[in-house]
């Protein structure tokens, strides 16, 4: 895995966190270990991401915006999806 091809899936943080351990002097990192690192980073992601879903969802259903709400939950979805096929790898 190339720690570019991060760049869209972490934040700036996240990112330089990585690449800071992958340079690091004397802290010889194994493959295995940079792909966990990335793959807990990106689910932490993604459990935030559906937090916010979740309130969005909660604000749809106060305001009776089922248009919206439809929409929220579709995305909750895909995102309990993406994180279901995170954890199985």
């Amino acid at each position: 895995m190339e720690p570019a091809a991060f760049t869209e899936v972490l934040s700036e943080s996240e990112r330089r966190l990585v690449f800071e351990s992958l340079l690091s002097p004397g802290a010889e990192l194994t493959r295995e270990q940079a792909s966990a690192c990335c793959r807990a980073l990106k689910r932490g992601k993604l459990e935030r991401e559906r937090e916010r879903l979740q309130g969005d969802i909660e604000a749809a259903e106060r305001s009776q915006d089922s248009s919206r709400l439809v929409e929220l939950q579709r995305a909750k979805l895909q995102l309990d999806k993406d994180l279901r096929d995170l954890l199985r790898v």
